[in-house]
């Protein structure tokens, strides 16, 4: 991806960037059916509910798969809540797209017009694991058909006492970082089921991240849809009772919020904490004045900073906690970026125990580095004692 100018237009944030990088496995091959049909049902979805248009009146470009700016990039969890089950629906033509999905172990033939003969297929199917759009329901000899809204045909929902095609409940739909929350490995299911044999083989690490593109419930169940076409995952574990669960029922989380800062580059200054009058943050760079000063806050006794040594500074504190009193100095520590501890600004006589450097920069080379780190040296008897 090609950095943009701060502020600028071009190029690709780093959160479309990662992502994009992160549902596009191109050395598995066979995923890319998959990820397309899950693609396909958030591009659909998203124009039937009028959010397409929502977005483009607003002068959004909603793009192509994979480019910043795509339609499943913008709907952050756009939501449409429902929670009527198939049984409740009457034949007729609905109201509002609705989204199904294929949760049995077979490809479902789809048809031309809703028949259940078998010279009424045509040579598209609706594999395992597949959601689509549907946008009229046909009842006829107690058999229900779906009619797809993307004009591929039909497909009945169940045959006999196997359930074929699922209501998909609380659609959410857009690209977000969802983490494994649990201590176990995590089978990828080809459906939103809890069935054994639905697992693909695929499994997810723990404190693994992941991108997702669709999260529904189905069957009273919380799932999530990989947006790099794997498969499906629970968001709780099969056995986690709805009424008692806790947090170590969970199986996923959403952290989005803790990956993406928004879409435009950001430059260091802009993800520091607030600096307060007591704690100053930000990076600096000092220069070691003198001989056998104690880094502290790491090691029971310290570890030595020796003189001419170059350190990198990203907070400065006062000691006692709170801002010197008027026309009283004040001990301040400086925290070295490397995790060796704090050093004080000044020795207790009022020398200065370091230098700012000047001039904007804080990559030194090493050749102006000082002594190497000696665990030996003998520290003044200032620097001795338990902090």
């Amino acid at each position: 991806a090609k950095r943009p100018k701060r502020g600028g237009a071009l190029g690709t944030s780093p959160q479309n960037y990662w992502k994009a990088f992160a549902t596009w496995k191109q050395d598995d091959p066979a995923l890319a059916t998959h990820r397309t049909r899950g693609r396909r049902f958030v591009d659909v979805w998203g124009q039937k509910n009028n959010l397409t248009d929502t977005l483009r009146d607003a002068g959004v470009d909603t793009g192509h798969p994979g480019q910043p700016g795509h339609i499943a990039d913008i709907f952050k969890k756009q939501k449409s809540r429902t929670r009527s089950s198939t049984s409740s629906f009457r034949s007729g033509q609905l109201d509002t797209c609705e989204g199904f999905v294929n949760i049995s172990p077979f490809p479902v033939g789809i048809r031309k017009i809703s028949s259940a003969n078998e010279d009424q297929k045509t040579s598209e199917v609706v594999a395992p694991g597949e959601p689509v759009c549907v946008e009229r329901i046909f009842e006829k000899d107690d058999v229900r058909f779906l009619k797809l809204t993307d004009g591929r045909g039909w497909v009945f929902d169940q045959q006999g006492d196997l359930t074929i095609m699922a209501k998909m409940e609380e659609i959410e739909i857009g690209d977000m970082w969802y983490r494994i929350s649990c201590k176990e490995l995590v089978d990828v299911r080809r459906a939103p089921v809890y069935d054994d044999d639905a697992k693909t083989g695929r499994l997810l690490c723990p404190k693994e991240l992941t991108v997702v593109n669709i999260k529904c419930r189905v069957r009273g169940q919380n799932f999530v849809h990989l947006a790099d076409g794997r498969g499906w995952v629970f968001l709780t574990k099969p056995d986690a009772r709805k009424k008692e669960r806790s947090l170590g029922d969970s199986v996923m989380e959403e952290c989005d919020a803790e990956v993406v800062h928004g879409e435009t580059w950001m430059a260091q200054e802009d993800l520091l904490p607030v600096t307060s009058d007591i704690v100053e943050v930000g990076l600096w760079t000092y220069t070691v004045n003198i001989d056998n000063m104690c880094a502290l806050g790491t090691k029971l006794h310290g570890v030595p900073v020796n003189s001419g040594d170059i350190l990198k500074i990203d907070k400065r504190c006062y000691g006692e906690g709170a801002v010197p009193e008027v026309g009283r100095e004040g001990m301040k520590w400086l925290r070295i970026v490397d995790g060796r501890g704090w050093v004080p600004e000044k020795t207790p006589d009022g020398k200065a125990a370091v230098t700012l450097k000047t001039g904007g920069g804080i990559s030194y080379p090493s050749t102006l580095k000082g002594k190497f780190h000696d665990e030996n040296a003998k520290l003044p008897g200032w620097a001795m004692g338990i902090a």
